[in-house]
Formats: C-alpha cells, structure tokens, sequence
C-alpha cells in the first residue's frame, strides 16, 4: 500500500503538468496555467467509496493542506490515493488506478467553463467537512448511475485525454478510465477502438474543438446501446421486485397452509372459505389439501413410534443387566445358562429389530419432512460462512483502525506544530476514532447475526423432527 503512494507522489507533479499541457487552450480560455492534484495524503482520508472527485473551489478549500505548491487560483482534481491503495494487491495497479482517476476527474473539468471559486479561511473546516458528508452519503440506489456527469462528451475527453498521455509514455489501461457500474457505460476499451480514427486525425487539436466535431458513427451507438441497456436494467429491477412480492405472497399463503392442516389434524378446523382461499393462492386442490393431512397423520404415527425408543432402550439395558447379573450362576450349570442365554438371545433380537424400527421411523420423518425445510440449511451455511468471513476481514480492519488512531494520536500529542498542522492531526485523529467505532459497531452487527443465524440452524433442525 505504502509502495503504491509513494510511486504516485513521485510521478504526481509530472502528470499534473502532462494534463495541463493537454488541457493547455480551454486553462488559457479561462485564465489559468496550471492543474493541482490533490490527494488524500495531502489532506487526510475525508470520504469512502470514491476514488476521485473535482469542483471549482477544491484548490481554495485545501489551500492549508497543499501550501504553495500550486498557484493560489485554477482548477484543481482530487485522487484518493489511500482508498486506490487499500483496493489493490499489486502497487502497479494501484498506481495505474491513480492515473486513470486522475485522466477521468480531468474530463469531468472540461465538461463546463473552467472556473475557480474562492472559499473564505474561516470557512474552510465547515466546507472540508460539507465535502466528506457529500462523498460519503449513501446513494438511492435508482440513482446509481450517474449518466448526467457521464455523457458522451466526458467519454470523448477521457479517452482523447488517455490517447495523448499514452503517447506521452503514460501506461494508462482504458478499462481503469471509469467503473461501468457507476458510469452507466461500457469498460472504456470498447469505446477507444470506436474512437481509432477520431484520435488518429485529430490529435493536435483542442479538446473542446474536437467535441464540437461530430463523433463517429460506431461512438454513437455504443453510448447509445450502453444508455438503453440501462433503461432495461432499471425495468429488469423492477420486475425483480414484482417477482419477490409475489413469492413473499406465495411464501405467506403456503405457511397458513401449514397451519391450516394442523388445525384440521387436531379436529379444530378453520372456515371453509379460509382453506379454500388458500388453495387458490398456491393453484392447489382440495386434494391436496387432504393428502397433507394424512401425511401429517402418518408422520405423528412415525413420532410416536420414536417416542417409544427410550422406553424400548431401557428394558433392553434391563435384560442385559439381567443375564449379566446371572452369569456367573449360568456358567456352572451349563444347560440352564443355555435355555437362559437362549431366551436373551430371542429378546435381544426382538429389542435390536423394534431399534432398528425405530431409526427407520427417524429417517423417514425427517426425509417426508417439508422439503422448504430441506431447502433453508445450504443458504444458512453459506450465510454463516460469510458472516464468519466477514467478521474476520473487520477485526482485521479494526486493528488497523486501532492501530493508525495510536500513531494519530501519538503525532497529535507532540508539541511542536503549527495551527494548520495541528487542525490537520486533530481532523485524523477524529477521523481515526470514528473509524474504530465504525468497525466495533460491525463487528456487534455481525456477532448478532451469527448467534441468529446459529438459532436458526438449531430451530430448523428441531422443526424436522416436529410434526405440528
């Protein structure tokens, strides 16, 4: 993780000036020079979820953090590198991320006039903190795709922001260029062989002259079929929905089935009306309906017959006391040990055979068992494996948690610090505390639903020997 950073901080101000000097017209256009990138190491963690992000007052919000490494006033781009970093095994990748975040925030600058606003010093916490609740917040997922800030215009930029880094000797894969399940679009490769021939012919021109030229025709429907695949996936959702509500409706119908047929077994039945509305519902007969009473009949019968293994055990434990107690008396006199061995021996058979009956009778209840029954233990295993799974990925994360918040803290309580430096180690040790109550507020969620999920595992196994 530690490679991945600092491999970006050292190629980050040689990429800034590239992207500028791609961008070099529409800076001038606006009265700007230069492009900042700004990362999370620069000012600490402040979202998760998001790799990038840009707006028109980033460079004034951050100026505290940044210094002068930058000029005071022009567009600014935001890359997480921290967030890049933990995502990836590989540093290379990591790094890789890193720039393409860098080439797409860069894209989304030229989507409207380049502008920068000032924000006053004395509002920069509030502003930083406005910004972290922003990027953080949960989306409605209806909103999932952000096809507005993803048209076709930003697909252009990048991949002609991409083509000319590359000629550069940037290694940038255009797949990384943006996540299509954000995006709402394809991977970005797709869309760079579509755009061969625009990039060829056009590679010294301005970008916003370029988007004033008509796409290619392959562009326009690939943006095209990418949008309506989208529409399609919003119906297919709702059709989702439309099939689960009906099944939690069949689920319904089915356990008042259940129960209805007990009522009956028990000789205090429901109204007519009711079974009968129920056998609609489940496109059943009353057929049915009287088959699974006397299922349910004949598997009391089986529970009974269970029922009696106990007793039969105890008065074979007792003839086997019996004839040990007399052996000894039985081997003097060896006829009568004989007749008497003979006599255990035919009880002893009758006993194991009534046994074996009843490990039959077991079997057989818990295979008529309702096969829903049958059908809850994968799901609930392969739930409890996950939770398990996950419980030991957050315990991990909170000892990481734990452990930056110790050296947060350490940095925190040393004296020498500026004020700006010292807001910047309060931010993190804020930062850090919350995240270590975030993970033992997950960890508390996932114990829970492990011990419920274990409940359920013991009800399950209770409920296919239960017969009411």
């Amino acid at each position: 993780m530690n490679s991945a950073i600092e491999q970006f901080a050292a190629i980050r101000d040689r990429l800034a000036d590239d992207l500028a000097d791609c961008i070099a017209p529409e800076l001038r256009e606006a009265g700007f020079t230069d492009l900042a990138i700004i990362t999370e190491s620069d000012v600490g963690r402040v979202h998760t979820g998001v790799y990038g992000f840009t707006g028109p007052a980033l460079r004034s919000l951050y100026a505290g953090e940044i210094g002068t490494r930058y000029a005071a006033q022009g567009p600014a781009i935001f890359v997480a590198d921290w967030s890049i970093a933990a995502a990836f095994l590989k540093a290379k990748n990591a790094v890789g991320m890193m720039i393409a975040t860098a080439v797409h925030e860069t894209a989304h600058v030229l989507q409207g006039p380049i502008r920068c606003v000032a924000v006053a010093p004395e509002n920069y916490k509030a502003s930083q903190e406005y910004v972290a609740r922003q990027l953080a917040a949960e989306p409605d997922p209806s909103l999932r795709f952000s096809i507005d800030n993803h048209d076709l215009d930003f697909v252009r930029s990048a991949v002609h922001l991409a083509s000319r880094l590359t000629a550069r000797g940037w290694a940038i894969d255009p797949d990384q260029l943006w996540d299509p399940a954000v995006a709402g679009l394809a991977y970005g490769r797709p869309y760079r062989g579509a755009m061969n021939q625009e990039l060829k012919h056009s590679a010294t021109l301005p970008l916003n002259a370029i988007l004033r030229l008509t796409p290619s025709k392959e562009c326009v429907l690939l943006y095209e079929y990418d949008r309506r695949h989208i529409l399609e996936s919003a119906k297919m959702n709702f059709l989702d929905s439309l099939k689960t509500k009906q099944q939690q409706k069949k689920e319904s119908a089915a356990e008042s089935f259940s129960r209805f047929v007990i009522s009956v077994a028990d000789g205090k039945p429901p109204t007519e009306d009711e079974i009968l509305d129920v056998i609609r519902e489940l496109d059943r007969t009353v057929a049915d309906f009287e088959s699974a009473v006397e299922a349910l009949a004949e598997r009391r019968k089986l529970k009974a017959q269970i029922d009696r293994r106990g007793e039969i055990q105890a008065q074979l434990d007792s003839a086997q006391a019996e004839f040990f107690s007399t052996q000894e008396e039985f081997l003097s006199r060896q006829q009568t040990f004989t007749e008497v061995a003979n006599v255990f021996i035919e009880k002893r058979d009758r006993f194991n055979r009534e046994l074996l009956e009843c490990d039959n009778a077991r079997r057989l209840l818990r295979e008529t068992a309702p096969q829903a029954l049958h059908d809850e233990y994968p799901p609930i295993g392969k739930e409890l494996v996950r939770v398990q799974e996950r419980l030991v990925y957050v315990r991990e994360s909170l000892g990481v948690a734990q452990y930056n918040l110790r050296l947060a803290e350490s940095a925190a309580a040393r004296q020498e610090h500026s004020a700006g430096a010292r807001a910047h180690l309060d931010q993190r040790v804020y930062h850090w505390q919350a995240e270590v109550e975030n993970r033992e507020g997950q960890i508390r969620q996932l114990e829970d639903e492990q011990r419920e999920l274990r409940a359920r595992q013991a009800e399950l196994e209770r409920r296919l020997f239960h017969v009411d």
